[in-house]
């Protein structure tokens, strides 16, 4: 009788943990996805669009920062980590939050430019004096004198290296 309970026991504990194992998969396989497409307005007149894959819960930091420069027209846009649950929960359970952010910068040269060849960047990255992870990429549209920058930053190094890649080869210009 003692045989045929311990046994039985270990069934118990052989089965529990194929239902964990049955429950972390399906959880894996359905989970959101890590990462959205974000589209750009329109650059300048070519009617062309900038596309990259952005963290899912980052947000566009208010409205592009564009300005005219010497060598022509510099846009900004800047996403980051935004905290959407109800303030009693951020009460109860903090989150640390995290130094991060992913800038996407337009260059549009001016005509006294001469055109340069379409081109584009492998990843960089580094480490910066603050500590935060940065990786960037260039891509250049050479017919509409255009350079796209996009930079990426971040102190938590577990989520840095498991997306810095995607959101860098997602950048394009379409």
């Amino acid at each position: 009788m003692g045989e045929r309970n311990r046994l039985r026991r270990a069934g118990m504990w052989i089965a529990g943990l194929a239902v964990i194992a049955a429950i972390a998969a399906t959880y894996h396989l359905t989970r959101p996805p890590e990462l959205v497409w974000w589209t750009s307005p329109p650059i300048g007149d070519t009617g062309r669009h900038v596309r990259c894959l952005i963290p899912i819960g980052w947000e566009w930091e208010g409205g592009p920062d564009t300005r005219q420069v010497t060598a022509g027209l510099f846009t900004l846009y800047t996403f980051g980590p935004v905290d959407r649950r109800p303030s009693f929960l951020r009460r109860l359970m903090p989150h640390r939050s995290e130094h991060a952010e992913l800038g996407i910068r337009i260059h549009e040269f001016g005509t006294q430019h001469p055109p340069s060849s379409g081109r584009e960047s492998r990843i960089k990255t580094s480490v910066r004096r603050d500590g935060r992870l940065m990786a960037y990429r260039v891509m250049q549209l050479g017919s509409a004198n255009t350079r796209i920058i996009a930079t990426y930053l971040r102190t938590d190094k577990r989520g840095f290296t498991g997306t810095y890649a995607a959101i860098c080869n997602s950048l394009r210009i379409e």
